[in-house]
């Protein structure tokens, strides 16, 4: 039989055991954070740039009107198609689609 000292030390074993097995989840939890405020950053990073572009946005080149949210989000001139024109509430709209990301809006003519 065990003295209660020797008990002691297994017990001291296991509770040390417990703690690693709880250290390795942390490490994992952390690393996880790690990754993730990674990403956060580079998005920061990306809606900062995006934000900035809104200073050099062409709205028309060469007789083509461009994307507002493809050159800010990425800084792309994408076309911006005419798909339809009509009469909405006595006003006359042109609708325009950008075929990059799909903004689709009518304008006022």
């Amino acid at each position: 039989m065990a003295t209660i000292s020797e008990q002691l030390k297994q017990w001291a074993i296991q509770f040390s055991n417990d703690r690693g097995i709880e250290k390795d989840g942390i490490q994992r939890e952390i690393a996880e954070a790690e990754t993730r405020l990674a990403l956060l950053n580079a998005r920061l990073v990306e809606v900062e740039e995006s934000r900035l572009r809104q200073s050099t946005f062409i709205p028309e080149r060469d007789g083509v009107y461009q994307c507002p949210r493809c050159w800010i989000r990425t800084g792309t001139a994408s076309a911006l198609k005419p798909v339809a024109i009509g009469v909405v509430v006595d006003r006359e709209i042109d609708q325009f689609v950008c075929s990059t990301c799909g903004f689709d809006e009518g304008f006022d003519v």
